[in-house]
């Protein structure tokens, strides 16, 4: 079994006394010996308390808060998430009306929304210094918003009746004139961003439309075949055009392909186990736990014409 080890800031982790060094890119250690192992994170900050597990098969099933697992299929990846923790501090309060909203640290992050009738409190795994809230109608609902824009991220509570938390969402840039607008930018091989429209149904936010742009422009000249997997996995996570990319068959079976491959959240190239001519789609089993699924392609004069799951 292969283990990888990440973390969102640098930082030291021990195990079983051992040091090692970490940082956003995963690094793989020979740990499978060991049974049941101590670790120890060090965030290099100097104000987070170190953090302590045992890497268990508890741990890698159910991960804490501050641990995010991808199952690679044949091995692991753990990611450390840095949280800040600090003393009570308000990042910011506003009233909209009879309408509280208080954005705070105690120890981590917090949101607070208050009405006559309710109120909700919820933690919030962010580590960030500032927020924007605001009030809005839509759709006769009144609505709060919280967007954490150094975190790009999201959040809208509906106020009519009591407080609900009704869209929550990865977005560099939202609206809300006539209908909620979010852009979310991708870091893929094109540099995707995709902007969509929302309508309020049933109480949630339901999907309207959405368009797709990118900084860069395919020129299947300019890029080797060997990253025409990639690319398309990626166009097609987005919603893109992925004709460039496969053969007509395929093409027009593009509804299909989302049947067939699933809700997959991300694409990655394969660890050093795994095939390197596989792709890797990443899906999301529960909060802080995710999963891999490889597939291979099979081309046709520089087009995908098949795609097998391995």
């Amino acid at each position: 079994m292969y283990y990888y080890f990440c973390a969102d800031i640098d930082c030291v982790l021990k195990v079983n006394g051992e040091r090692f060094t970490l940082s956003k890119n995963p690094r793989l250690l020979d740990v499978d010996h060991l049974e049941n192992p101590l670790l120890e994170v060090c965030f290099l900050d100097g104000k987070t308390p170190n953090l302590n597990y045992i890497l268990s098969d508890e741990t890698l099933l159910n991960p804490p808060e501050s641990i995010a697992v991808t199952d690679l299929n044949g091995g692991y990846l753990i990611k450390f998430l840095y949280v800040k923790q600090k003393p009570l501090q308000i990042l910011q309060q506003k009233e909209y009306g009879n309408i509280r909203v208080t954005v705070y640290y105690e120890g981590t992050l917090k949101i607070s929304v208050e009405t006559d009738k309710d109120f909700l409190i919820e933690e919030l795994a962010l580590s960030i210094s500032s927020v924007d809230t605001a009030c809005f109608n839509l759709f006769n609902h009144t609505f709060i918003s919280a967007f954490f824009k150094e975190r790009g991220y999201l959040i809208v509570y509906c106020t009519d009746d009591g407080v609900k938390k009704v869209f929550a969402n990865n977005c560099v840039d939202f609206s809300y004139g006539g209908v909620l607008k979010t852009s979310q930018t991708f870091n893929d091989i094109l540099k995707h961003t995709v902007t969509s429209s929302y309508t309020f149904k049933n109480g949630a936010f339901i999907l309207q439309d959405s368009s797709v742009s990118s900084k860069r422009t395919y020129d299947k000249t300019r890029y080797r075949e060997e990253l025409i997997p990639l690319l398309f996995f990626e166009e097609l996570l987005v919603g893109g055009d992925i004709c460039p990319y496969v053969t007509l068959s395929l093409s027009e079976n593009k509804n299909k392909l989302y049947e067939y491959l699933g809700n997959y959240i991300s694409v990655i190239t394969p660890p050093s186990f795994i095939n390197s001519n596989y792709v890797g789609l990443v899906y999301k089993k529960k909060e802080n736990l995710f999963y891999l699924r490889y597939y291979k392609t099979e081309m046709e004069n520089g087009l995908i014409k098949n795609i097998l799951k391995v």
